[in-house]
């Protein structure tokens, strides 16, 4: 009895660790208005490696290529925009890491799942400038999942890589 608790538990947990980072391949960003510390952890609740801010004196902006996801965290190269300087780490998910919309045709879609073959979960027909930053929750690929408000109402969904403009320089169009 106590081999196949012992086995059970060890399943349990080796498939909770597996599932808890997911492989990612997506580009956000911190939010340029965004003045505050972003602490680069070693590991997921770990030792803060470094604190980064964005630059804005000189306009140089904090990008996130993210590796992988898991519950909390982000793993990525984090790199100064303009000088190049990078560091790699785990950023905890705030509402300040996100990417901006490409919604410069009539509609935004937002999928239940990260492929377009999914059900989209809503239509937002509005332009990309009521919309601004989206915070992303999580990332699949290069899919992410994103909240993001029009001013009236809150919405969240997948955001397929087309969609997604991770800069703060330019509209990506």
């Amino acid at each position: 009895m106590t081999r196949i608790f012992s086995i059970l538990l060890l399943s349990l947990l080796t498939t909770h660790l597996f599932a808890q980072q997911v492989p990612c391949n997506c580009e956000l960003l911190i939010n340029p208005t965004y003045f505050g510390k972003v602490p680069l952890y070693d590991q997921p609740n770990g030792k803060v490696l470094r604190s980064l801010r964005n630059d804005s004196l000189n306009e140089d902006y904090l990008l996130i290529k993210v590796e992988k996801d898991s519950a909390d965290y982000f793993y990525g190269a984090v790199s100064y925009a303009i000088s190049g300087k990078s560091w790699k780490g785990w950023i905890k998910k705030k509402k300040y890491v996100g990417t901006y919309s490409r919604n410069y045709g009539p509609k935004l879609i937002l999928y239940t799942e990260a492929n377009e073959q999914s059900k989209p979960v809503c239509i937002i027909k509005e332009h990309v400038s009521k919309i601004g930053l989206c915070t992303v929750l999580k990332c699949s690929n290069r899919w992410v999942y994103v909240k993001l408000s029009n001013g009236k109402r809150e919405f969240k969904g997948w955001l397929s890589p087309d969609m997604q403009c991770a800069s703060a320089y330019t509209t990506c169009n």
